[in-house]
């Protein structure tokens, strides 16, 4: 575009009258037919747009313009045929930035506008808020020249008027008394002038700082190694954690769950800890508001115990093994006499997975379970194992002794009444140290024999036959009586005795068995001598030692006469039995010939002679199962000479005793 100084050609006083023209220093002749342009101006930040209408008749357009009102020359001037022209790289000054006016030309005829304002568009404010419970401090960047601003509140992005609404020339204002709604709580926007222009923020939102109620409604369903929490939404939330702890008094989470807007929370990989396992609160948060529920606190659950067992014993103890449980801290251990547990209870609480009872008493059964725990939870019992514990070996002195006394010993032998004979009776069976009495033809009530064995009880009675045990020595597990030969009425008494110190138990039965010589009555003891051995085989399910003390009216002897035979021994050594006195002769006790026998040249019956007949044929016996040892053997003699029974006489038969080793229970299901 041409400038106004070379348009209108060199001679001065031409170019003169153009800037009066467009400076306004002249004025329109009268006879002008042109009309002034109506200029309007639209501005940014740095440019400026002038615009007008068409005048009619006019070829060209002069525009002006200038910084202030006194200026006399153009700061910006030139001729344009259009109608619009934007200026640009302008800059603001305090007041009118800059004023601009059009004069139109037909030919030499010219009208000038009224000058017009040019105020540049400020910059926009930048805000920003900060809010509280109910306030939003408001505030935002000062902009150059400006000189005030509008700042507007309003509910929301559709609403035309402020909620509130006012003018300041602060860069900052406090809303207060605000209230909250769902959604966006409230926007502003602040709008800088720079005289009449303007230039408006965004829209900036507001959520107010509500803070959220505490997390309530806390619950956790728990498995072995996870735990999914659950709560009610708390009012005002928007979003929560989990803060995991694994001590009741910590201060600060040991674990924190993923923000959520839900009100759900799973933990996984727990393991139980000391105590309580695992404490938690939910935290309710909204903004940088949070609110912390109560504590709770939970524990793992504790896994079955797949299985106990005995790993080892002695007489008095117990040692127990056992499968970890999951989660189990420690382990509840009972051990029983009862298989219900009813009673005789004894507890351990361990942290391994052995323990060890002691103090336990020998040759009982004991049952045994074992149960997790991760206190408070208790894991289930599960299964029941149970061990008869060992005892210690035993010595025990037996003694068996016919007493015939009944009265039906022959009147010939010079055998007293039995009335006459039963305090030496005792006598004899006393003065053995004999802790087990067995006895023959001793009669309930007319015999009575216990009466003067002070310290002893009966433990059995049958036809005759009665079975005494020391009780400060023995506890007595039970007895019964064995039918050998009904038609014969042949019988023999048992009991089950345990020793009290060791605990060592033991069977002992005392037969009385078909009398007189000759092979019909030999082979009636030798099927009356099986015929026990089954018997007690059957009720000895336990496979104790056994003992049989009594008067077996069988010896070697019996082969004297035709078919005769020792059937009692033969039935005995067939069932692997050993005679008490075999095995305590043949043990070895120096040059003594009869190692450990004693008076084996007596018969065990006198037969109320003074001089012993028939030496070494003994009718009374005592076998027993292969474990027991024989200690010593002996029959029981009062001599008035070396070669003479002393008299009166107690029975017609001698007391026969032996001390036998009676060997310890092993460990047993």
């Amino acid at each position: 575009m041409p400038s106004l100084r070379h348009a209108f050609g060199a001679p001065a006083l031409v170019v003169a009258t153009v800037i009066a023209l467009l400076t306004g220093a002249m004025t329109t002749p009268a006879a002008a037919a042109v009309p002034a342009p109506r200029p309007t101006v639209s501005t940014t930040q740095d440019a400026a747009t002038v615009s007008w209408p068409a005048v009619k008749g006019a070829d060209r357009y002069a525009v002006c313009l200038v910084r202030n009102v006194g200026d006399s020359s153009c700061t910006e001037g030139f001729f344009t045929t259009k109608t619009s022209h934007t200026f640009t790289k302008l800059t603001p000054v305090a007041g009118t930035d800059y004023l601009v006016h059009v004069r139109a030309y037909d030919g030499s005829a010219s009208a000038a506008s009224p000058r017009v304002a040019i105020d540049l568009r400020p910059a926009a404010p930048k805000v920003s808020v900060s809010t509280g419970t109910d306030t939003a401090a408001v505030s935002w960047t000062a902009i150059p020249d400006a000189d005030r601003y509008a700042v507007c509140l309003v509910r929301s992005l559709a609403q035309t008027s402020c909620t509130e609404g006012f003018f300041t020339t602060k860069t900052s204002h406090t809303f207060t008394k605000l209230t909250p709604v769902d959604g966006t709580d409230y926007h502003v926007h602040v709008r800088a002038y720079v005289g009449k222009a303007s230039a408006a923020s965004p829209r900036t939102p507001i959520e107010l700082t509500l803070k959220p109620e505490a997390p309530t409604g806390l619950k956790h369903t728990v498995k072995s190694s996870s735990a999914t929490i659950t709560w009610k939404a708390a009012k005002n939330a928007t979003s929560y954690d989990v803060c995991v702890m694994t001590f009741v008094k910590a201060t600060a989470c040991e674990q924190v769950t993923p923000r959520t807007t839900g009100t759900t929370a799973t933990l996984t990989g727990l393991s139980p800890n000391l105590g309580t396992d695992y404490v938690y609160m939910v935290r309710a948060y909204r903004g940088d508001a949070r609110a912390d529920s109560a504590r709770a606190r939970f524990d793992l659950p504790v896994g079955d115990v797949a299985w106990i067992t005995f790993e080892s014993s002695t007489p008095t103890s117990l040692t127990l093994i056992w499968k970890a449980a999951t989660n189990a801290e420690t382990y509840v251990v009972d051990v029983s006499t009862k298989k219900d547990f009813s009673s005789g209870v004894r507890t351990q609480q361990v942290a391994g997975t052995r323990t060890t009872f002691t103090g336990l008493a020998p040759g009982v059964r004991y049952y045994a379970r074992t149960r997790g725990d991760n206190a408070p939870v208790k894991g289930a019992v599960r299964g029941v194992t149970t061990r008869i514990l060992p005892t210690s070996d035993v010595d025990v002195r037996v003694v068996t002794y016919n007493l015939c006394g009944q009265d039906k010993c022959r009147s010939s032998s010079g055998i007293g009444s039995w009335k006459s004979r039963k305090s030496r009776a005792a006598a004899a069976v006393l003065g053995t140290g004999a802790s087990v009495i067995s006895t023959q033809e001793s009669g309930d009530k007319d015999t009575n024999f216990g009466s003067v064995l002070p310290g002893f009880r009966r433990a059995a009675y049958i036809s005759a036959k009665s079975l005494f045990y020391k009780t400060s020595v023995y506890n007595l597990n039970r007895s019964g009586t064995l039918t050998l030969d009904a038609d014969r009425r042949r019988y023999a008494v048992w009991a089950e005795l345990v020793e009290k110190s060791s605990g060592t138990p033991f069977i002992v039965v005392d037969p009385h068995l078909e009398p007189y010589k000759g092979k019909t009555n030999d082979d009636r003891r030798y099927a009356q001598t099986r015929r026990m051995l089954s018997l007690v085989g059957a009720l000895n399910t336990r496979d104790l030692p056994v003992v049989y003390a009594g008067d077996v009216n069988s010896n070697k002897n019996n082969a004297k006469y035709a078919g005769g035979y020792d059937g009692v021994r033969k039935a005995f050594l067939a069932a692997d039995h050993v005679d008490s006195f075999d095995r305590a002769r043949a043990a070895d006790n120096g040059d003594r010939a009869d190692g450990h026998a004693y008076n084996v040249l007596f018969n065990s019956s006198n037969q109320g002679q003074v001089v012993p007949i028939k030496n070494g044929d003994h009718v009374d016996a005592i076998y027993t199962t292969p474990d027991v040892t024989s200690r010593t053997w002996k029959v029981v003699v009062d001599l008035a000479s070396a070669n003479r029974y002393r008299t009166p006489f107690a029975s017609d038969h001698n007391p026969l005793t032996a001390y036998l080793g009676i060997p310890g229970q092993t460990q047993k299901p």
